[in-house]
């Protein structure tokens, strides 16, 4: 059958191990397909294809591999482990210092994820790009660009760092980036920094800002039409 595919002794020698099974119980045969379905990888999942270049865990460690195909092996009692097989290209550097590559072919079961090596122009060695990658932390503060709506109180730079304002947004002209707004200050006859009433009455309060000062949404919530209570 053109989806079953013989092993050979060293191969079922490396699956044993693998598996931590006994020998005699890894089969001289087994079901081999090119792309497989990981739920626990990406967004909703990933799918593999041979071909694709990987991340996979070895002994603890993580190393690059290029897929060749999907095996799927019976342990005993009906007890099926889905396997990868590949090749592992790691980049050394001879006495010279020039590049040296030493081919590695294995089993693997845990696939982390996927990669995109990029080759150099002036030499053998490779750029490992790991796109899915999860940082606990960021080493720089993410900022995601939103578009202003109307309603939204957000944070206008002033002059200097330190002169923030705070505007609520009227009107919002996506063509021109702009958008019309009330300035609120802290309330004065409250003497609370956290309550906000609008800064001026009138026609002549209503301002119009361009998008590039708007700096971020500001937390709080309305305690009432004319009062706004920043998050403290």
């Amino acid at each position: 059958m053109k989806n079953i595919k013989a092993l050979d002794q060293v191969n079922c020698d490396m699956i044993a191990e693998l598996l931590s099974l006994p020998p005699w119980k890894v089969p001289v045969a087994a079901y081999v397909c090119k792309r497989c379905f990981k739920k626990n990888v990406g967004f909703n999942g990933t799918v593999f294809v041979a071909g694709d270049t990987v991340i996979v865990a070895v002994d603890g460690q993580e190393i690059v591999i290029q897929l060749q195909e999907f095996l799927s092996v019976n342990g005993g009692d009906n007890l099926y482990s889905l396997l990868a097989q590949g090749i592992c290209y790691p980049i050394q550097l001879k006495d010279n210092g020039s590049a040296d590559t030493n081919y590695w072919s294995g089993f693997v079961k845990d696939i982390r994820r996927k990669v995109i090596l990029y080759p150099s122009c002036h030499d053998n060695l490779l750029t490992v790009v790991d796109y899915m990658r999860h940082l606990r932390c960021f080493p720089y503060e993410l900022v995601i660009p939103v578009y202003p709506k109307v309603g939204d109180m957000v944070l206008i730079q002033g002059k200097s760092n330190e002169d923030i304002w705070h505007g609520h947004i009227q009107s919002v002209d996506l063509l021109a980036k702009m958008v019309d707004l009330f300035f609120y200050i802290p309330s004065f006859r409250n003497h609370q920094d956290d309550i906000y009433v609008r800064e001026t009455r009138g026609r002549g309060a209503r301002n119009t800002v361009h998008w590039q000062s708007i700096i971020g949404i500001a937390e709080g919530h309305w305690n009432n039409p004319s009062t706004w209570v920043k998050k403290v």
